[in-house]
């Protein structure tokens, strides 16, 4: 079995954070794609990883080609982070054949991952 514990820099807790869109914050999307940007970047470099990344609305692109944040996920990724994108979601965007990291996942899968988690931050 597969241990999501991280050897030597960094180890996922039980934190899973929920993002709802390819911009963080409201507002400026020119703006919330660099927030996005540097949010990713500062959560590998933040000691303790969330065990799990769940992607719903346009959220989804950012796991696709074309991601500003792909290198990032994919960093995430090899560091044992779990990336979930909601299937539904891409098949509306038609980007399914376009994931390049984590898997598809559903709805039930998401709403087991929130109810087991310590802590969800939402974005």
């Amino acid at each position: 079995m597969k241990s999501n514990n991280i050897d030597n820099k960094q180890e996922t807790g039980n934190t899973v954070i929920f993002i709802t869109s390819a911009e963080l914050g409201r507002g400026s999307a020119e703006l919330g794609a660099i927030l996005m940007k540097n949010f990713m970047y500062a959560l590998i470099e933040n000691k303790e990883l969330p065990r799990s990344m769940l992607f719903i609305n346009s959220g989804v692109q950012l796991t696709c080609e074309n991601s500003p944040v792909l290198e990032h996920l994919m960093n995430l990724r090899e560091q044992g982070v779990e990336i979930l994108s909601c299937g539904t979601c891409l098949d509306y965007f038609k980007i399914k054949e376009k994931l390049c990291v984590g898997q598809v996942t559903n709805i039930y899968t998401i709403l087991e991952r929130i109810n087991k988690a310590a802590k969800v931050i939402s974005l």
